[in-house]
């Protein structure tokens, strides 16, 4: 069993959104697993098995700058250093996105998960989602990945893609699950 920011920051070692972010060191990932922990905790819900792990964020429930400024002032100095300009304009490209494909205010984000890799590919993580899933059957749940393999894996769950693109050669992948199919 491993705790959640060893599960979270072995899941995302080699993830390009978060080496973009942060870089390759192990201190900086841990530092932004231990914010995104932070927000999860602040404005949205926590899932832990012990080797799977999923992080979400209520949009609704989303913290004022003045009651975010400490935790990001301290992610920006513990990890982001002169990433800080890209990470604030990927979270506005975010916000964009989900106004242009009129993402409810009250939507479920599905900002982490992740299975440790000694346990990957045993279905932890598709039955995380699953739970995720049947927890919320009245609210619309959205994601955002980097990575290209997790879009089939996404689609088996009835997300949809809404956007593709590539900037700055990191792909960001918008997919939203599919009610109509339930």
């Amino acid at each position: 069993m491993y705790n959640l920011k060893e599960i979270l920051s072995n899941s995302f070692t080699d993830n390009f959104s978060v080496i973009s972010a942060v870089g390759t060191s192990q201190y900086r990932r841990d530092s932004l697993i231990d914010y995104s922990i932070h927000q999860a905790k602040r404005s949205g819900k926590i899932y832990d098995t012990g080797y799977a792990a999923a992080l979400i964020i209520f949009k609704d429930k989303k913290p004022s700058f003045t009651e975010n400024i400490i935790p990001v002032l301290t992610l920006v100095i513990k990890s982001l250093r002169g990433n800080t300009f890209k990470i604030s304009r990927k979270e506005k490209i975010v916000d964009v996105i989900h106004s242009q494909y009129a993402i409810p205010s009250d939507a479920v984000y599905l900002w982490y998960i992740g299975t440790h890799s000694s346990r990957q590919g045993e279905g932890l993580g598709s039955k995380l989602l699953l739970e995720i899933i049947q927890e919320f059957p009245a609210k619309t749940i959205i994601l955002e990945t980097s990575v290209e393999l997790n879009v089939h894996w996404y689609q088996k769950f009835d997300f949809n893609l809404i956007m593709w693109s590539i900037l700055k050669g990191l792909n960001f992948i918008f997919l939203k699950e599919n009610r109509a199919f339930r």
